[in-house]
């Protein structure tokens, strides 16, 4: 019995420790959530300075007709644009589909997205926001963040292996040797 009473002692002493692992870990990703819960709301903030900032700095070049005039251009532009893409990604969708070569689409896709991207910052109200968009707008400005994109991400982590879902299978777990139960 000694030995029971022993045993069921030290599996409540590891179930406590493995508890405190665990709150630690949970305390830890709250701090993290926190920090970057906080740095969105400072990025927020800082956009909508920079917008306000840039409106009144249109309005004084240019007047506040002429101002709101283009701001309603620019959103207008933005929004013909959103048709083109909806065509474009149901296209590419189609294409996976039907089992299309994944390397074209994967530049497509990142192309496609910072279309998207443009076309939504030329939606939002403000001057800086359609700076940005009309930039993105432009094939060799995305043709440059495309590749700076790619080389971060293949920089990343040379043991990442990127596969397509016809390219691997999902196997059942097997038991490691050596280990008990």
């Amino acid at each position: 019995m000694v030995g029971y009473h022993v045993a069921a002692d030290m599996s409540r002493i590891k179930g406590r420790a493995h508890c405190r692992g665990r709150s630690a870990r949970r305390n830890a990703k709250k701090a993290d959530e926190s920090v970057k819960s906080k740095l969105v709301g400072v990025t927020l903030a800082a956009w909508i300075v920079l917008e306000v900032l840039s409106f009144a700095l249109v309005v004084r070049a240019v007047g506040l007709v002429v101002a709101i005039v283009l701001a309603i251009g620019a959103s207008l532009l933005g929004l013909a644009d959103v048709r083109r893409l909806l065509d474009f990604f149901r296209a590419r969708v189609a294409a996976k589909a039907k089992g299309e070569s994944a390397a074209f689409a994967d530049g497509a896709m990142l192309d496609g997205a910072m279309q998207a991207l443009a076309s939504i910052l030329l939606i939002l109200p403000g001057f800086a926001s359609d700076f940005v968009g009309l930039a993105l707008k432009s094939p060799s400005v995305r043709q440059y963040l495309a590749r700076r994109i790619r080389s971060r991400s293949e920089a990343a982590d040379p043991r990442l292996i990127d596969l397509d879902p016809r390219e691997w299978r999902r196997e059942a777990r097997r038991p490691r040797r050596g280990v008990a139960s």
